[in-house]
């Protein structure tokens, strides 16, 4: 078998073959839907099967609300997550949309996007995959904490601790300041 059919790159490097999920764009994809700025659009009106039944399902990013940011001297994103993506990525989202929104195919996760392009995973799909099987990323667990509290100490024990150490050592006085003091 020939190296140059091996999927590695010029330096041996193994080159990935399944996208893998990242925890930014899973939370992106929330705080678009929380906004209400990622929708899903109605069946388009030539299409005769159902929605459910469909494999594709049409998805619309609106354009994330911007302000300036004088320190930095740029504008950036107000969603956190969004501002940490850069500006060129967050454009490859709605760069070439169609009107009706990107046709996402659930069964086999793949958006026409930019963004899907270059990374194998976008916004849209995991909305898409949100409305058509109620979740895109598995439940969250909830965390105790089992430690044990620690009880606070008052200024009176402080001191006792302070003279029993002072009892028990030879040497200079704990609470001795300097010479002529009044401590």
């Amino acid at each position: 078998f020939a190296r140059c059919c091996t999927p590695e790159n010029f330096f041996g490097a193994k080159i990935a073959e399944l996208a893998k999920s990242t925890a930014k764009l899973r939370w992106r994809a929330t705080e678009l839907r929380r906004m209400k700025l990622i929708e899903k659009m109605a069946t388009l009106p030539g299409s005769y099967e159902e929605s459910d039944e469909s494999d594709y399902v049409l998805v619309c990013v609106h354009p994330t609300p911007r302000i300036y940011v004088r320190p930095q001297k740029q504008t950036m994103e107000v969603i956190e997550i969004c501002a940490q993506m850069g500006l060129n990525n967050a454009r490859m989202e709605r760069d070439g949309q169609p009107e009706a929104g990107w046709a996402v195919n659930v069964r086999d996760r793949m958006c026409p996007c930019k963004y899907f392009f270059k990374h194998g995973e976008c916004v849209h799909l995991y909305f898409a995959l949100y409305k058509r099987y109620g979740s895109d990323t598995a439940t969250w667990r909830h965390r105790f904490n089992r430690s044990q509290r620690k009880r606070k100490r008052g200024l009176a024990e402080d001191i006792h601790d302070a003279v029993v150490a002072q009892q028990s050592s030879r040497g200079r006085p704990i609470l001795n300041g300097p010479a002529l003091s009044l401590v």
